[in-house]
């Protein structure tokens, strides 16, 4: 009887001790298993955050800055200031360029353009004007303001004033003996203007003064210049 009773009894202590480290280990594992998800949770939600962080700075980026090319072509009417020796009228001519643009609400931009000025042009004494055309290569410098840049896409309104050294490459054939050599072969032009885009479509209108003359052997032929340009924005 001893015996069996020992027995029971070391077999019920085994039990106890079964049970206990059995729920010991199972709350161990819980809890391992616990602490990796959140580890997994915090993970996910660190990258999510860093995501949409990263979206929203390029998002910024590319709200704040707004960059295009511009490509154009336009006519033009020029004429120079008054002189006792001649009168002259405003001929038309064209243009056509283009020009790198940054920036929303303030921007600036930088281009190159091909001018062909046609002056009509009547000596003292004269009966009638002849036309005369005179080539250059302009390079204006611009800063302005964008009305409506918060739909610039759609819809722009601009107001601009750029700096424009020219450069005079050719002078057509005339009657009055006016080549090249009687021209200045730099000019520098003030320009002031107005912009309105719509879609990817650019109307632009504006007045180019120049600060010197012209002609080398007068000192009053200034040149001013009426302009409108058509383009395309990309």
């Amino acid at each position: 009887m001893k015996t069996i009773r020992l027995t029971l009894t070391l077999s019920s202590i085994g039990i106890l001790f079964f049970f206990f480290f059995t729920n010991v280990a199972f709350s161990q594992v819980t809890k391992v298993a616990d602490t990796s998800k959140t580890v997994k949770a915090d993970s996910l939600q660190a990258n999510q955050a860093e995501t949409m962080k990263t979206d929203d700075g390029k998002k910024k980026d590319k709200k704040g800055n707004k960059n295009e090319i511009i490509l154009y072509t336009g006519v033009n009417f020029t004429d120079l200031s008054s002189s006792d020796s001649y009168v002259t009228e405003a001929s038309a001519g064209y243009q056509l360029g283009a020009y790198y643009k940054q920036g929303r609400t303030f921007f600036w931009q930088a281009g190159a353009r091909f001018a062909n000025a046609k002056i009509g042009y009547k000596p003292e004494g004269s009966a009638e004007f002849t036309d005369i055309a005179v080539s250059d290569i302009d390079i204006p410098l611009t800063l302005g303001v964008n009305i409506t840049s918060f739909m610039n896409r759609v819809l722009s309104v601009r107001l601009f004033a750029s700096a424009v050294p020219s450069f005079t490459l050719k002078v057509g054939d005339n009657p009055y003996g006016i080549t090249k050599d009687k021209v200045n072969s730099f000019i520098f032009y003030g320009q002031g203007g107005v912009g309105v885009n719509v879609a990817f479509v650019v109307l632009e209108a504006g007045y180019n003064y120049g600060f010197n003359e012209l002609l080398t052997a007068n000192t009053s032929s200034k040149p001013g210049q009426f302009f409108i340009n058509f383009g395309f924005r990309f």
